[in-house]
């Protein structure tokens, strides 16, 4: 067997190898839902397809919203929105998300710019 061929196989063995260990890599979900009840660490959760339980561990980032207005966003805060494109290329904001407690380090790592919103 030439070279060539002993080297393409041992490619092709690396490449299953590596997509097999990366297939099994749990995937992260994103649910949206009604609290049905709460045990302890446990949330169950009614999403639109399912009823789901979720663990939740003691140091998990817990984020409440309060309704606001637009003379709450100051100068300084980091703030998410949410909008739609307009006609003439401009956006309509269809909420804004505050949190004046993120600083620019940590904005600027998490990417500036427009982009879908995650589902």
């Amino acid at each position: 067997m030439s070279r060539i061929g002993i080297f393409a196989g041992a490619a092709l063995l690396a490449v299953c190898a590596v997509s097999s260990a990366f297939a099994q890599q749990p995937q992260g979900v994103r649910l949206v839902g009604k609290v049905t009840a709460v045990d302890g660490p446990t949330l169950t959760i009614k999403t639109a397809e399912d009823t789901v339980k979720v663990s939740v561990t003691p140091n998990v980032m817990v984020i409440a919203s309060s309704n606001g207005t637009i003379a709450d966003v100051k100068k300084g805060d980091y703030i998410g929105v949410g909008a739609s494109p307009q006609a003439d290329g401009s956006q309509k904001a269809i909420r804004v998300n505050i949190s004046p407690s993120r600083n620019a380090a940590s904005a600027k790592a998490s990417g500036p710019g427009i982009g879908p919103t995650p589902r």
